[in-house]
């Protein structure tokens, strides 16, 4: 088993002046008590998202005012740049995805879906095959409502994601075979609504909306969950959490 490192290589920073830094990435067989080699160095970058047969890694480096990403084979360390205008993630002064998943990986491990933000305005929904020359767009995405948390469905042929537009969210599901983009449902929504996954067996999208910003930074906020066909049912209400916490376990229940 791999286990993926990010370490600083920059002065602190002070929260008051928080600027976007790359850390050093490193991969190396792991047991309970360490690295059992030497880890190997990946590069410089970000909130690193390792394929699902542990074999890639998907990151991020920080432009100017834009987001590169990179997908490097661990074995081999070639990095090849997928993209160099995905946007900024949310808080991204601070080197990791807080809230929003905007990078994913099919479940197979072969290619990986992507928020892309090709000009000022409009955002788009990428995919990229390894091996592959360059990444396609998926023209039915298309939007100039902001869009943010990728998440391809177990089945593999479906990718779920969603766009806000002042105070309403819209959650899409995208067939990748088709290109076809539904709408599966509108609702009133804040910033920092997220969608985190699905439960088990892709049975329901998990949204977790905030509903109040406390004094110590934490929220108020409540879980929903939609079913492919738009139903809602709210699971319950959380108090006093940091809403980059909220995180489906690995058996989605």
């Amino acid at each position: 088993e791999r286990l993926l490192l990010a370490l600083h290589r920059s002065k602190p920073m002070l929260l008051s002046q928080l600027l976007t830094m790359d850390y050093r990435l490193f991969a190396g067989p792991f047991s309970g008590s360490g690295f059992t080699k030497e880890p190997q160095m990946l590069g410089n970058g970000y909130a690193p998202q390792p394929a699902p047969n542990g074999l890639w890694v998907a990151y991020s480096q920080q432009l100017v005012n834009r987001t590169r990403l990179l997908v490097s084979e661990i074995a081999t360390n070639q990095p090849k740049i997928v993209s160099s205008t995905t946007p900024g993630l949310y808080l991204r002064e601070f080197p990791t995805d807080l809230v929003y998943q905007n990078v994913a990986w099919h479940p197979k491990g072969n290619e990986l879906y992507f928020v892309d933000q090709p000009g000022d305005t409009d955002f788009i929904l990428r995919r990229y095959r390894l091996h592959a020359s360059e990444a396609e767009s998926f023209p039915a995405t298309k939007t100039s409502e902001v869009m943010t948390d990728v998440h391809p469905l177990a089945n593999g042929r479906t990718v779920s994601y969603l766009t806000r537009s002042g105070d309403g969210c819209t959650l899409h599901l995208l067939d990748v075979t088709a290109g076809s983009d539904r709408v599966i449902t509108r609702f009133p929504c804040a910033r920092q609504t997220s969608l985190r996954g699905w439960t088990r067996g892709d049975a329901a999208a998990v949204i977790v909306r905030p509903l109040k910003l406390n004094e110590d930074t934490t929220h108020s906020a409540e879980v929903i969950l939609v079913t492919p066909d738009g139903r809602h049912s709210r699971v319950q209400r959380l108090e006093s959490v940091f809403l980059s916490s909220t995180r489906l376990d690995a058996d989605r229940s």
